[in-house]
């Protein structure tokens, strides 16, 4: 039986493995919902079971086009956990941790980072800023297209277990220590508007319009993924990691400048991305091994 049941655990890869592992409590949020009726036409229901239904058609069926599909599938794993976190951290942990924060903030500086910051607002760097935070949507995949073209599927498969990893551990966190973010508990006590123009102003309003989960600040994941690829960017692509500096410090600011972290948040996240960086990719070898 035991034989059976690890058999079946491997068919998966890892960062599969615990999307199915998380898979579960996403789904009864999604069954459950509170604050309105379900509905199977949901967000929420058809990104988990869209998303599930296609990882196990790439597994069961040996096409080498789904094998493309299944490698670029992670990615869609993280969108249909994120949709549902919102439901889940109001289920499991409803307390809000922006108070620690805030205080920690305090006896770090002596003041609210944010509020600090006003005294160097001016609309270039705002839309520097803003298009920098916007950026690290993407800023991930950069490194695993050159992987992927380059046939260097070993280096590709330890990237992204890697990076999927260090996202589901973060999800974690926002459902441990659930908090909304300088940009909503300080609100009344910013002086200055983040002056900007009206294209990265579009852009913040459509990223808070898309935020599925608002309680998503500890750890910064912003700051996490970003430091993680720019360490593997280092280790595998030197040439370009020059190139990729200024958008990476871009990033670090601006989840501060524009209000959307506490300095709590960003060093959970540094932290975050340190460890995984050094950890994870043994962890991916030991489990492609089966040594556990």
């Amino acid at each position: 039986m035991r034989q059976l049941i690890n058999k079946i655990i491997f068919l998966f890869r890892l960062e599969e493995f615990l999307f199915l592992f998380l898979f579960t409590p996403a789904l009864i949020s999604s069954l459950t919902l509170s604050e309105q009726r379900f509905s199977f036409l949901s967000l929420e229901w058809l990104s988990l079971i869209a998303t599930t239904s296609i990882l196990l058609l790439t597994i069961f069926i040996k096409k080498p086009f789904l094998k493309v599909v299944r490698d670029w599938l992670p990615p869609f794993f993280l969108y249909a956990i994120y949709v549902n976190l919102h439901h889940i951290i109001s289920t499991i942990n409803p307390k809000d941790f922006d108070p620690i924060f805030l205080k920690i903030d305090k006896i770090f500086f002596g003041t609210h980072p944010t509020i600090f910051l006003e005294k160097i607002i001016f609309s270039p760097l705002t839309d520097f800023l803003t298009i920098c935070y916007i950026f690290y949507f993407f800023y991930p995949l950069i490194l695993g297209l050159i992987f992927y073209l380059r046939k260097e599927f070993s280096n590709f498969r330890k990237y992204i277990s890697t990076v999927i990893l260090c996202f589901y551990l973060g999800f974690v966190g926002f459902v441990l220590f659930p908090a909304v973010g300088p940009r909503y508990t300080l609100q009344d006590q910013y002086t200055k508007p983040l002056e900007g123009c009206e294209f990265t102003s579009n852009l913040r309003d459509v990223l808070d319009k898309l935020e599925k989960t608002k309680k998503d600040c500890f750890p910064s994941l912003h700051n996490a993924i970003t430091l993680l690829v720019f360490l593997f960017f280092y280790r595998y692509q030197k040439k370009l990691t020059l190139f990729s500096l200024p958008l990476v410090l871009g990033i670090f600011l601006a989840t501060i400048y524009l209000r959307y972290h506490y300095f709590a948040d960003i060093l959970a996240g540094w932290t975050l991305g340190l460890i995984c960086f050094m950890s994870t990719a043994d962890l991916n070898m030991r489990w492609k091994a089966k040594g556990f």
